[in-house]
């Protein structure tokens, strides 16, 4: 059993593994997905995938999954290891997994919290966790209500000329506050101008929610605002952006900050949560001796 990275050329290979589209997320530079391989008898084929994002800080595995038939035999613990590694040679301090509301039994099933546990994992309080949900889903919330016309001036990206975009992006990325799931170096490729939008104070932009097209879903890679107002003005503005240009997409959310869980917390009333439970690369480096497929 060998374990490779995935590229964004063999996606397609690894479906039956990955049947939320999980797999969009290596369209970002911050995403990954590592997947085993059975090589015996000449022949390969995939026993499970694992796909998350690996930021400065900590490394967040959003989907697991093995093939029924190799169910047992410590492919997830290989792949789960692997992360291990990953995070070992990046210096990054914590892994962290969320078993997400949407799936239920389907994929992290009632037995994940104490699979995480047993290995290490220490659990967190409940929260709007990463999910994937339709733009004519989305439209039919409450949150969506509200007249654009009375909330501030959210700009498209798409209004301003090439040099202004790289430049409000850096400055948009030099907010402490802001949540992203990109490099500096990536804002000027990344974002869908049509659909990404910021507030501007005079020629300063002081908010800002840019979207990247991650293969055939939607995928949010900045979240930054003063108030609730200019929240809402950001999100319905790039919503029906996104609606006049698709009709209808599936928009992959993934949270990783305190400001995307209380910008959920608007938009959903009920209570969909994820239980997000954590590893110290500490306590994996002294006790991974004990995990099976550990070398």
């Amino acid at each position: 059993m060998k374990i490779y990275r995935v590229r964004k050329e063999d996606v397609s290979f690894f479906k039956e593994l990955d049947p939320f589209d999980r797999l969009s997320i290596i369209e970002n530079p911050m995403g990954f997905a590592l997947v085993a391989m059975n090589e015996e008898d000449d022949q390969k084929e995939a026993a499970g995938i694992l796909i998350g994002t690996i930021t400065e800080k900590r490394i967040t595995v959003d989907w697991i999954a093995v093939t029924p038939e190799c169910s047992g035999h410590g492919i997830g613990e290989e792949l789960l290891l692997s992360t291990f590694f990953m995070a070992d040679e990046n210096d990054i301090d914590e892994i962290c997994a969320v078993m997400s509301f949407e799936y239920g039994t389907e994929s992290f099933s009632k037995g994940a919290e104490s699979y995480f546990e047993e290995r290490f994992f220490e659990k967190e309080e409940e929260a709007y966790g990463d999910m994937i949900i339709s733009l004519s889903e989305l439209k039919e919330m409450k949150f969506f209500d509200q007249n654009l016309s009375k909330l501030p001036k959210a700009v498209a990206l798409s209004s301003f000329k090439a040099g202004e975009v790289q430049e409000i992006c850096d400055k948009l990325c030099s907010i402490d506050e802001a949540e992203m799931l990109f490099q500096k170096e990536d804002a000027k490729s990344l974002p869908d101008r049509d659909l990404s939008y910021v507030i501007m104070d005079e020629e300063e932009p002081c908010g800002g929610l840019l979207v990247q097209e991650a293969g055939e879903c939607l995928l949010p890679i900045y979240y930054y605002a003063e108030s609730k107002n200019e929240s809402a003005a950001l999100v319905l503005s790039s919503m029906q952006a996104a609606l006049e240009k698709y009709e209808d997409r599936d928009v992959l959310i993934l949270q990783r900050g305190k400001k995307v869980f209380e910008l959920l917390s608007r938009i959903f009333n009920d209570q969909r949560g994820s239980k997000i439970m954590t590893a110290d690369i500490s306590v994996f480096r002294e006790y991974s001796s004990t995990l099976k497929g550990a070398v």
